[in-house]
């Protein structure tokens, strides 16, 4: 089987923060310095935007908090196998394509962090931009831990899947250097 390293994807959680602070930085320049039908609809006035800004960090801090508990009760639980994998490691660490359930944790942590500075500046935008990428990595960090715990079916006939691809690409790799070594 492919390996893979089962920690943490540094340069996915780089690349991510570095794209959502400049796309912070860069809505909230547009917002602060246009003032067009779409700032209108989009904005809202408020006297008192520091009061907004920091409700909504201390709400972002809060809940990537509880949810990285709660999530680590549901997932700690689990130590089944099928097919010989843990359902566990597939689930968080090999099945996944872009982000590992570790690069979540450690990308909606970083993201607290770094909204501090758009906090610091009243930059809603920036705020706002922060705490809704964490809520949809939230909720996909909740699907995967639902998706252990219930759907157990679905999880042995993706590992089973995930083996026999993995046992192809195997023999295909043994077969290819068996014909290069007989020419």
């Amino acid at each position: 089987m492919t390996t893979k390293n089962k920690f943490f994807s540094i340069w996915n959680i780089v690349f991510t923060t570095l794209i959502l602070a400049t796309l912070g930085f860069i809505l909230t320049r547009y917002f602060s310095t246009n003032d067009n039908w779409f700032v209108h609809k989009l904005t809202m006035k408020q006297d008192s935007l520091d009061v907004l800004v920091n409700t909504l960090w201390q709400v972002h801090a809060g809940v990537v908090t509880l949810t990285i508990a709660m999530m680590a009760l549901i997932v700690g639980l689990n130590k089944e196998e099928r097919y010989g994998m843990k359902t566990l490691e597939y689930v968080l660490v090999v099945g996944r394509k872009i982000y590992k359930y570790q690069d979540e944790i450690i990308l909606s942590i970083i993201l607290i962090f770094i909204q501090y500075w758009f906090v610091a500046y009243q930059a809603l935008a920036g705020v706002v931009l922060l705490f809704a990428f964490n809520i949809v990595i939230i909720c996909h960090m909740l699907y995967t831990s639902i998706k252990l715990s219930i759907y157990d079916g679905e999880v042995s006939k993706e590992i089973k899947n995930y083996i026999l691809i993995e046992c192809k690409k195997a023999i295909s790799k043994e077969n290819k250097e068996i014909n290069n070594g007989n020419k």
